[in-house]
């Protein structure tokens, strides 16, 4: 009797552990990077860390990267590149670009794989280390994907353009890296924002407890363009998103954001404000003025 209830309390334990593992494997990821939400699903019971960095600010570009980490051969990045203007999106000149980075970095390339990312057109290019060239383990793998978010055909000529390119690195086993580009889904907006005490204030967050000191400020004044009067109680908005951050009877408004481009904008019943991209630097203040428009046309 004693062995029959083992057998059967160690046959439940196995369920159980099975259900668990399941269960582990099918656990989705959401981060926010920037003003882009970013989901996928690594679908292993591979233990890893996750860590988004602050995003890189540039003259033309921002780049907003994740890490995704086992050890110091196993991880993975996602990396979500915004051009502040219009660039070629051709899936060939990207294809060829990466190739050759990945070939300076003594990877041998295989041709690349097309294939649907994100529900868009792009592509995968995977290879192996050179002989001699680093410590990698045997059978070591490189894999690299990318598809631009919002490609579209160009009015200027037989080309498309795009502001957003989205690239995947891994050197994760072939299936986990399938899982990764299968599930990945980039999205444009922001997580709801976080009111601060200060009215004038909103904090959009991309990770918890940042520093107070990594986020910059966007300050300035809505005002009527026909006759410069200020417009108060115009909801700002970031990224195209209502912050609850209200203009004052003056106009004047000030925003705080993580260091990135954005597009700073207000609304209210009366007025719209047609949003300005603007880049926000770390702990400095960047000064905005917005013309507002009558709904009315009136001017008044």
């Amino acid at each position: 009797m004693l062995g029959e209830k083992s057998m059967r309390l160690s046959t439940i334990a196995a369920i159980l552990m099975l259900m668990l593992s399941s269960a582990a494997l099918a656990a989705p990821e959401a981060h926010q990077l920037g003003p882009y939400t970013v989901s996928f699903n690594m679908n292993t019971d591979m233990i890893y860390q996750i860590q988004t960095e602050e995003p890189g600010v540039y003259p033309f570009v921002t780049i907003y990267p994740l890490v995704i980490k086992t050890d110091n051969t196993t991880g993975a990045s996602i990396s979500i590149t915004q051009y502040n203007n219009l660039t070629p999106s051709i899936l060939g000149v990207n294809e060829e670009i990466a190739a050759l980075r990945m070939a300076l970095r003594g990877i041998n390339v295989t041709a690349p794989e097309n294939m649907v990312i994100d529900n868009r057109n792009g592509f995968q290019l995977s290879g192996m280390p050179l002989a001699g060239m680093g410590n990698a383990p045997s059978g070591f793998m490189f894999y690299q994907a990318q598809y631009w978010l919002d490609s579209r055909d160009c009015e200027c000529g037989p080309v498309s353009v795009g502001t957003v390119l989205v690239n995947i690195a891994s050197t994760y086993p072939q299936n986990v890296t399938e899982s990764l580009l299968s599930s990945i889904h980039v999205a444009a907006g922001q997580m709801p924002p976080m009111q601060a005490q200060d009215q004038k204030v909103s904090i959009m967050p991309s990770s918890k407890n940042v520093p107070e000191e990594t986020f910059g400020f966007v300050e300035g004044r809505v005002y009527n363009e026909k006759n410069g009067v200020g417009v108060a109680s115009a909801e700002m908005t970031v990224d195209y998103n209502p912050t609850r951050i209200m203009t004052d009877v003056l106009g004047n408004y000030r925003l705080k954001v993580l260091p990135a481009q954005h597009r700073i904008g207000a609304q209210s019943s009366e007025y719209g404000v047609v949003p300005t991209s603007v880049t926000v630097f770390r702990n400095q203040t960047t000064k905005l003025d917005l013309k507002a428009v009558s709904r009315q046309g009136t001017g008044v």
